[in-house]
């Protein structure tokens, strides 16, 4: 084989093993998606109530999504459509002990059925696209800058869903 060919195929090998690759992977799971169910899971009730809302959070983000031509289902909605998609916000915050702290992780995953080809009967619903992008200690008084990271995830989504929908 020739150099040439050499480098090209180290080259793919490298890109198809990269978390690029994934990303671009994951990415075109969006193409054609027009709707979404979305769920908020784990809020901390102490958060709650120093201002991380789930209903706050969910109506931010149905606004995002509506603004940007992605239809949000009511609860359970998602079932009547087509890959059933749902896009799941963790939002894991957990007091610290007898610190003035929380450990924040938050995860934001689009779920979809997805079917064996040699098997169009075999369907699981799989997580297509996600951004597991914050895990961090936040003092009591600076809770509320989760909402930001919440947002900077939904904006990472909505960006690889105008990549792969050019034209909503």
């Amino acid at each position: 084989m020739t150099k040439a060919c050499w480098q090209t195929a180290f080259a793919l090998a490298v890109l198809c093993g990269s978390p690029a690759w994934a990303q671009l992977e994951a990415r075109r799971t969006l193409h054609g998606l027009d709707a979404v169910g979305l769920v908020i899971e784990n809020v901390h009730p102490d958060a709650e109530r120093r201002g991380v809302s789930k209903a706050r959070l969910e109506k931010d983000i149905a606004l995002r999504l509506e603004q940007a031509g992605v239809r949000v289902l009511a609860n359970g909605q998602e079932e009547g459509v087509p890959g059933r998609p749902l896009l799941r916000l963790q939002v894991a915050i957990t007091p610290l002990d007898d610190l003035p702290l929380y450990n924040a992780t938050i995860t934001l995953q689009l779920r979809q059925s997805a079917c064996l080809t040699r098997n169009l009967i075999i369907c699981e619903t799989v997580t297509t696209w996600e951004d597991a992008g914050v895990t961090r200690a936040v003092g009591v008084s600076r809770l509320a800058s989760v909402q930001q990271d919440v947002r900077d995830m939904v904006d990472r989504f909505l960006d690889a869903y105008r990549a792969e929908n050019p034209k909503r």
